[in-house]
C-alpha cells in the first residue's frame, strides 16, 4: 500500500493512494493486479457488509518460525494473545505521541508486530530503517528514535563497539566515561 495526503481513504488527509492484492488477474496474466483506492473504495461501497468485529478466540495471524532451532512451524496467534502481548507492555512504561520508534526488525518477527500496535496504539509515530542494516546509523541520525526495541545479538554488539572504542580512548576519557556511566546507573538502580 501507497501512502498519500488526500486520497481519500482513512481519517482526514492521509489515505491510502494504490493497493496490491494477492490474486492474479486472470489464468493467463502471470502479474499482480493493480488498483486505484477509489476503485476499491466503489467495489466496497457496491457491496456493504456489516461490520463483524473478531471474537478473542478468532485468530489474528500466523507467525512462522526460522526454523533456527528445528524444522519452520507456524505459531497461530490469536486476537487475545496479540491484545495481552500488547497490554503487558505497557504494563511498566508509558508512551507518548511525541515518541519516534524505529522499526528495523522484520516485520514477520512477532517481537516487532506487537511493539508497532502497542506504540501505534500510544499513538507514537513508526518510522522504518532503510532495509540495509550497515545504513541503520544513518536512519537512527535522520529519525532520532526516543524508542529502539531490538534483540540481544544487536545489543551486544553495540556494547562491544562502545566499551572497545572507551578502551581505546583511555586516560581521562575512558575515566570520564566510566565515571558517568556509573552515576546513570545509580540514578536508574534508585528510581
Amino acid at each position: 500500500m501507497v501512502s498519500t495526503p488526500g486520497s481519500g481513504f482513512g481519517s482526514g488527509d492521509q489515505g491510502v493512494q494504490a493497493l496490491v492484492p494477492l490474486e492474479r488477474n486472470t489464468a493467463e496474466d502471470d502479474h499482480l493486479a493493480l488498483g486505484r483506492c477509489n476503485s476499491w473504495l466503489r467495489l466496497g461501497k457496491a457491496s456493504p457488509q456489516p461490520f463483524r468485529p473478531p471474537k478473542p478466540e478468532d485468530v489474528d495471524t500466523i507467525c512462522y518460525t526460522s526454523g533456527t532451532t528445528g524444522t519452520p512451524k507456524g505459531a497461530v496467534i490469536s486476537h487475545e494473545n496479540l491484545i495481552a502481548n500488547v497490554a503487558g507492555s505497557n504494563l511498566n512504561i508509558k508512551f507518548y505521541p511525541s515518541d519516534v520508534y524505529i522499526s528495523y526488525l522484520p516485520l514477520a518477527h512477532i517481537y516487532e508486530r506487537v511493539n508497532q500496535v502497542a506504540l501505534l496504539h500510544c499513538g507514537v509515530a513508526v518510522g522504518f530503517y532503510q532495509g540495509d542494516n550497515l545504513k541503520l546509523m544513518d536512519d537512527l541520525a535522520v529519525l532520532r528514535p526516543t524508542v529502539f526495541a531490538s534483540v540481544p545479538r544487536l545489543y551486544n554488539r553495540i556494547y562491544a563497539a562502545i566499551t572497545n572504542a572507551v578502551k581505546e580512548s583511555g586516560g581521562l576519557k575512558e575515566k570520564l566515561f566510566h565515571s558517568a556511566y556509573n552515576a546513570k546507573r545509580q540514578a536508574i538502580i534508585k528510581a
